[in-house]
């Protein structure tokens, strides 16, 4: 079998030791397979327990199903081997072909009653063959003898070199060929440049009759046709085999294989069979050199004679370029009685099928010679598009028995009444009776299997199925069906080649194995494979290891490979153990061994300081002298310190709370123990923090926020005291959200009344639950007894002493605070004073202290020009005295004083009564009239005429009299403000005019009228 190396990656050196074949580079070469290592004749090849012939450089496939054998002189089987005739053995007669005689020896293949071995194969291994010479031509010449009934195939495979793919069958021959030996040839112009090796394969028969021999292997130079055709087999068409019945016996195809063993192109090569009354070509047209073609005859062969027949055709070849003409070979084909489906009943309307249920409808059949089915021919009437049907075979005895084999449903098409359908595996049978059906798997649709009367035998045709058979001349139909069982040269030879991309691996090195055909597969050792039963695999082997494939085909067909994988000694070495560090330390790695050493991705030959940044697998690679590499790894484990500690917490201030850490081996609290648990007592918002040490030393740190709550922060309480009786009120100093006195007040002030001392309790609230506490206490105290002096009468303008008696201090209603106060008052008054203890206490008392007044002196007066008229209005006074500013005097209470002269004069009066004297005094402006034409000038002023009065806005004036000059006018308000002025020139004796005050707001004015020395004033209202 093959051994295919396909290189994958860098450079793999392949170390070829006891692997190595035999070369042969001197020609001509010949092995006569005269000096067997031993002899054997029975049991068959194919026995497991058979050793096959040994020869110098030639070997027996390992992966084979059997050996060859060594003999000489036929053997004792009847119709087949060397020397042995269709009726005869050839024991003690049979020839080799080199040197032919009797005691000669040969290589062959055996085939028992008991074991026929059919299809297994026995392949030869030739030594390789060095065709590197320049210039040259080989070709291997040998002898072989293919005589027997159930013979089945020899092949000639080529493969180029250790790794090369078999090439199969570059020559072959199938099926029984002549009693003689056949000498034939393989041209291997083809491979002049190359080392090739030979494999003879064998593949055995369907029964004893398949013994096949082979002798006088020849490989010598050679001067090679330019065109030469070589007949390499000529068979019956496969599917186009003769069965009985004769009267349908169907009609057969020839195929033949040619091949162009020359060094040009064929350009018309003719293969020619014939026989008794028949004749037919097969024209190949043009065969490139070296290439193999295969064609089928148009002219089919038959026979309408009845009885056992056997019938012989001669194959030869013709090419137009070929200086060797005329190659040939022979067929042979045995003719019997039995039922068949006839191919001239090309068409039918008869049809026969169920028109209810489902069954089965054939015809038996016997098998004269053993032979394999492969398929059944039958012909539908009337078939429905779309039904189902399929074959059955089974085995018969007088009626249908078992099944043998089925085939895949198929579906009526349109358009088409032959069918021919494979089954599902091809069937060897034995020599005997068999049952072939069509059935009906469509339900109640006539399946209109085709019939002819014509050659109807009774006992032959049935329906029925698993319930019972039927003979279809018991219910009026003496019929055969239109069926045909079709044959085949059956290569039950199967082959699986194993690649691999290395046949020699360092332990621990992977190596990948594929088989190239098969339908399921089976690796061994199992144990080494990483999928035993997949077409390919991965290896993972520790010591020299065949591993062997069987790939089952189906249909119990298998074939296996083998290749020897080498496994090189791996080199040894040390490397630093397993280690753990924290993380940001170093570590120097360190490895010996083998002839060098290298880390992946770091130095080579000397040691390695890292420092991971987290837990990494180092590996080193050591070498060994033999370029097998080994790997050691060592891990080094970051370890990082760990640690956890209790949730975030809150409390108020003073408090204490249990803080814990867990998750390190050792614990430090900073400002706290050296523990896992630390009592903290809060006196801010702080973070608390921890670092753990784990058992490697390695740290981490954490920390727990804790926040404290702010407590009511309260001034103290002083404490006080109240007199009885009095309520007394006190207050928290400063701040809280809510406050709660013992006596049940919930304000930040209690006010209560004091009958009895007393001690007061104070809890102080904020929202967050925090609380502070204060009391007081509170005395009750006693109100002094008090006294003041007693109710007393001064003069007015008098200063009086009052005292008070009895207290710690005092308080007047004057807001003095001494016990003795002095007093003024300027009439009858009263004063009170409060009598205070020590502790505050009070007593009341108060004193009234009349007033005796002063006189008041008030006078008026009115003059009338040079005489002023002076009115008293004082009260309380019982003497007057006048001084009028102009040197007189007087005691009258009312007097009367006339001036010589105008001008300011100040008037005094004093009052005078027991308790004293007072003054008043007012400055007055006496004008002495003067005399104007003999008239005063106030007098002719004094004539002024005003209306309307009171006035809604303007106001007209009159003057009548004798003054003359400028005239101002003058309006004011009542405060004095002037607020009009006029100055007219007064000519004549009557002057109008008018004022308009319709802009000014309602109210008193007073008008001034003034002229030379004369004025007059007149008071107006407006509305």
């Amino acid at each position: 079998m093959k051994r295919t190396l396909r290189i994958f990656g860098s450079l793999i050196c392949f170390i070829i030791t006891s692997m190595a074949l035999a070369q042969v580079s001197t020609y001509p070469f010949v092995e006569d397979f005269e000096s067997p290592s031993i002899w054997q004749t029975t049991p068959a090849s194919c026995d497991a327990t058979t050793n096959g012939a040994g020869f110098s450089g030639w070997t027996q496939d390992a992966s084979d199903n059997g050996d060859w054998r060594a003999d000489s002189a036929g053997t004792g089987s009847l119709g087949t081997g060397p020397g042995s005739g269709r009726l005869i053995s050839g024991s003690g007669s049979g020839t080799d072909a080199n040197p032919g005689t009797i005691g000669g020896t040969y290589i062959y293949t055996e085939a028992t009653n008991a074991t026929s071995c059919g299809g297994a194969e026995i392949n030869m291994l030739s030594p390789f063959f060095d065709f590197s010479a320049s210039g040259k031509y080989y070709q291997l010449k040998f002898n072989y003898h293919m005589l027997g009934s159930g013979m089945g195939s020899l092949n000639i495979d080529i493969r180029n070199g250790l790794t090369g793919v078999w090439t199969n069958s570059v020559w072959s021959q199938v099926g029984e060929k002549d009693s003689a030996w056949i000498l034939d040839s393989v041209n291997l112009a083809n491979y002049n440049s190359d080392s090739i090796q030979i494999r003879i394969r064998g593949v055995m028969g369907t029964n004893y009759q398949s013994d096949m021999a082979f002798d006088n292997f020849q490989i010598d130079t050679f001067a090679p046709n330019l065109a030469d055709a070589i007949l390499l087999n000529a068979t019956i068409n496969d599917l186009e085999y003769p069965i009985a019945p004769l009267l349908q016996f169907d009609s057969l195809l020839f195929s033949a294989s040619v091949k162009n063993e020359g060094l040009n192109k064929i350009t018309n090569a003719e293969v020619n069979i014939t026989s008794s009354g028949y004749s037919s070509i097969i024209d190949l047209d043009s065969i490139q050199p070296f290439v193999e073609e295969t064609d089928t005859t148009t002219d089919k062969f038959g026979t309408n004679t009845t009885g056992l027949k056997e019938f012989y055709f001669q194959v030869t070849i013709s090419e137009t370029e070929s200086l060797t003409t005329n190659n040939f070979d022979t067929l042979s084909v045995t003719i019997s009685d039995s039922t068949l489906a006839r191919e001239d009943l090309t068409s039918t309307t008869n049809g026969i099928g169920f028109n209810t249920g489902v069954g089965e409808i054939g015809q038996m059949f016997e098998l004269i010679n053993a032979d394999t089915v492969t398929s059944v021919t039958f012909y539908s009437a009337g078939p429905t598009i779309g039904d189902s049907v399929r074959v059955v075979l089974r085995y018969f005895n007088q009626i249908p028995g078992a099944i043998i084999e089925t085939s895949q449903s198929i579906q009526y098409v349109a358009g088409q009444n032959w069918y021919t359908v494979p089954l599902k595996c091809f069937t060897p049978l034995a020599v005997g009776e068999y049952f072939v059906a069509i059935e009906q798997l469509t339900n109640s649709s006539n399946m209109s299997l085709g019939y002819t009367d014509q050659y109807a035998t009774d006992s032959t045709s049935f329906f029925g199925g698993a319930a019972g058979w039927t003979a279809l001349e018991s219910v009026g139909f003496p019929i055969s069906e239109l069926l045909r069982l079709n044959f085949g040269h059956y290569d039950t030879y199967r082959e699986v080649n194993i690649s691999t991309n290395k046949d020699t691996v360092c332990p621990g090195e992977f190596v990948y194995l594929q088989a190239d055909k098969g339908k399921s597969f089976s690796w061994s050792p199992a144990s080494s494979a990483f999928t035993p039963t997949e077409q390919n695999s991965l290896f993972d082997l520790s010591e020299n290891t065949m591993i062997k494939i069987v790939a089952d085909f189906g249909c119990n067909l298998t074939a296996s490979d083998s290749v020897l994988i080498v496994v090189k000694k791996s080199p040894t070495g040390t490397i630093t153990p397993d280690t753990t560090v924290c993380l940001g330390q170093s570590i120097t790695l360190q490895a010996s061994g083998g002839s060098s050493y290298s880390w992946i991705d770091g130095p080579t030959d000397t040691d390695w300081s890292v420092t991971p940044a987290s837990t990494t697998l180092y590996n080193v690679l050591i070498d060994s002298s033999n370029g097998c590499v080994r790997s050691y790894n060592t891990t080094v484990t970051i370890s990082e310190g760990n640690i956890n500690v209790s949730n975030d917490t809150a409390a108020c201030s003073g408090q204490t709370v249990s803080l814990s850490a867990s998750g390190a081996d050792t614990y430090q609290w900073i400002g706290g123990p050296a523990t896992s648990n630390f009592n903290y007592t809060i006196d801010q918002t702080a973070y608390v923090i921890v670092t753990g040490l784990n058992s490697f030393g390695c740290s981490a740190s954490d920390s727990v926020l804790v926040t404290s709550y702010q407590s009511p922060v309260l001034i103290p309480l002083n404490d006080t005291g109240a007199c009885f009786t009095k309520n007394i009120t006190v207050t928290a100093g400063g701040t809280a959200d809510s406050f709660l006195w013992s006596n049940g007040d919930f304000t930040q002030s209690s006010t209560f009344q004091i009958f009895t001392s007393v001690t007061l309790s104070l809890i102080a609230r904020n929202d967050n639950g925090c609380e502070s506490y204060d009391t007081v206490e509170v005395a009750r105290y006693l109100n002094p007894n008090g006294s003041i002096d007693a109710d007393t009468t001064i003069c007015e303008g008098e200063t009086l002493k009052i005292n008070a008696y009895g207290g710690a201090s005092y308080e007047w209603g004057n807001n003095e605070t001494t016990q003795e106060i002095s007093v003024n008052p300027i009439e009858e008054t009263t004063y009170t004073v409060i009598i205070r203890s020590v502790e505050g206490c009070e007593d009341f008392d108060n004193i009234t202290v009349m007033v005796d007044p002063l006189p008041i002196a008030a006078f008026s007066y009115k003059d009338f020009k040079d005489s002023v008229a002076f009115t008293n209005e004082s009260s309380l006074a019982t003497s007057y005295s006048w001084d009028f500013g102009d040197g007189q005097t007087s005691t009258n209470e009312n007097p009367y004083n006339i001036y010589k002269d105008s001008g300011d004069y100040v008037i005094v009066l004093t009052a005078t009564n027991e308790c004293g004297d007072v003054d008043s005094s007012i400055s007055i402006n006496v004008k002495v009239p003067k005399v104007v034409n003999g008239i005063l000038e106030e007098t002719a002023l004094a004539e002024i005429q005003l209306y309307p009065v009171p006035t809604n806005g303007v106001i007209t004036y009159t003057l009548e009299n004798q003054l003359y000059g400028r005239l101002e006018i003058q309006v004011v308000d009542v405060t004095g403000k002037s607020i009009l002025q006029k100055n007219i020139i007064k000519g004549s004796s009557v002057l109008e005019g008018n004022l308009d005050l319709t802009d000014y707001p309602a109210g008193v004015y007073l008008i001034q009228f003034k002229i030379n020395n004369a004025q007059a004033t007149h008071r107006v209202i407006k509305e």
